[in-house]
C-alpha cells in the first residue's frame, strides 16, 4: 500500500524507541487547551502529497476546505511518508515554511 521505500521503514521501524511526549502531564493540560485566544498564533502550513494512497487527495482538500492553513504546498512524486519518499523537497519545503513564517 505504501511506496516508500521498504529497508529505509524496516530501518526507521528498528531504531524507534517508546518516550512520552509530555512529562509534565498537568502543564501540558493546562498550555494545550483549545481557546479563541489561542487558536490562529501558530501559522499553518498543509503539505500535500499528490501519491498518497492512505489520504487520497480529495480528503486532503476536504480537510484544507474544512480547516484552511496560511498556505498550501504540494510535493509531487511523494507517498504517504514524504520523509522516506522525498525527503529532500520535504526539507526543502520545511526550510522554506520556516524562513517565510517564524
Amino acid at each position: 500500500m505504501l511506496d516508500s521505500n521498504g529497508n529505509d521503514i524496516a530501518l526507521s521501524n528498528s531504531l524507534a524507541r517508546p518516550y512520552p511526549i509530555f512529562v509534565d502531564e498537568e502543564l501540558f493540560e493546562k498550555e494545550s487547551t483549545v481557546s479563541k485566544e489561542k487558536f490562529g498564533k501558530v501559522a499553518r502550513v498543509y503539505i500535500m502529497s499528490d501519491q498518497d494512497k492512505v489520504i487520497k487527495e480529495d480528503f486532503q482538500r476536504w480537510m484544507i476546505d474544512k480547516h484552511p492553513p496560511q498556505e498550501v504546498k504540494k510535493i509531487d512524486g511523494s507517498d504517504h511518508y514524504q520523509m522516506f519518499s522525498t525527503p529532500i523537497q520535504l526539507f526543502s519545503c520545511l526550510e522554506e515554511i520556516s524562513r517565510k513564517y517564524y
